[in-house]
């Protein structure tokens, strides 16, 4: 039953067969014992199957260069890592190489850039020095200078006196602001002084109208009275 499940059914056939599987077998364990792989022939499946994946996938990328045969050889093997070492020493250098020379560049590029101002420069200090030769001699500028001190010295007076005109049109703005409150509060106080003569007068006109029908009733009962004042005398 062993047999059949590992694909071995006609040894039961032939029986001889099995002394050639059994030479295979001790072969191969002791390869893989003398290069220390004792577990790959072990456990194939776990981890020769993954070993040789491997190395199957080396070859193909090897046999895309053209390298192929550095698989089977590890003289050339050994040469190819030893080269590729030493172009990957060769490339850092580069690499190192070419970032000191873009350091250099960007120094140079900036020595330029200061050397554009630093000329710039010096043409605007030799056309302020010819503009200062026209204008006269040493003794003119001292007086210019003296003139110059003195105009500062007067503008400083003017903004002094600017500010205190300001500060005193302010205090105007203020006083006549007040004023004309003022004003308004006195129109107002006449307002209500004029209602309240209006009112007074009324009171007062009442009042005399009321003394004189007070007064008219007073002539009629002293009428009344002469009347018959007059008839007692004739009577008698």
């Amino acid at each position: 039953w062993a047999f059949e499940e590992n694909g071995f059914a006609e040894l039961f056939q032939d029986p001889s067969k099995l002394s050639e599987i059994m030479s295979r077998y001790a072969a191969l364990k002791a390869a893989f014992e003398e290069f220390d792989m004792s577990d790959h022939f072990e456990d194939p499946s776990y981890t020769l199957k993954p070993f040789l994946k491997t190395y199957k996938r080396l070859r193909e990328e090897f046999g895309k260069i053209g390298k192929e045969y550095l698989m089977d050889s590890v003289p050339s093997m050994r040469d190819f890592i030893s080269k590729y070492k030493e172009m990957e020493e060769e490339l850092e250098d580069l690499r190192r190489k070419a970032a000191r020379l873009k350091q250099l560049e960007d120094q140079l590029a900036s020595g330029d850039a200061k050397l554009s101002q630093l000329s710039g420069d010096a043409s605007e200090l030799r056309a302020r020095l010819a503009a200062f030769e026209a204008l006269g001699d040493i003794e003119t500028l001292r007086k210019w200078k003296q003139d110059a001190e003195e105009l500062v010295r007067m503008r400083r007076i003017n903004d002094k006196l600017q500010s205190r005109v300001g500060d005193l049109e302010h205090e105007l703005g203020e006083k006549e602001k007040e004023r004309e409150e003022a004003l308004e509060r006195e129109r107002l106080m006449a307002v209500k002084y004029k209602e309240l003569d209006i009112f007074k007068l009324d009171i007062i006109a009442r009042e005399l109208k009321g003394i004189d029908n007070d007064l008219q009733g007073v002539g009629s009962e002293a009428k009344a009275l002469n009347v018959k004042a007059d008839r007692l005398r004739n009577y008698d």
